[in-house]
């Protein structure tokens, strides 16, 4: 699949979004609560993965997921950043 990645095959990415792109929302809204900002960074994140997927290096079995995971975690700290009016999870408890 990196290979085919790697050449911007459009099947590939599509591959690469079903078999990711819950387990990436999961991890996203461990940092952002609202569904539609964890649907804005999601695609913002698989964005930054198309552009930057001339610099990802495979280093064996795992490295593509964390690579991903990390362009997704990266995003969300972005998008907590601008928005520092969101609500934390620390404010929904009493």
């Amino acid at each position: 699949m990196v290979s085919r990645l790697l050449q911007k095959e459009e099947a590939a990415w599509k591959e690469l979004f079903g078999v990711y792109s819950g387990g990436l929302a999961y991890v996203c809204s461990r940092y952002i609560i609202d569904k539609d900002d964890v649907h804005d960074v999601l695609q913002n994140s698989f964005i930054q993965m198309f552009r930057s997927i001339g610099s990802f290096e495979y280093r064996g079995n795992g490295s593509l997921k964390a690579w991903i995971t990390r362009i997704v975690v990266t995003e969300s700290l972005k998008h907590i950043k601008k928005n520092p009016d969101l609500k934390t999870v620390s404010d929904d408890f009493e």
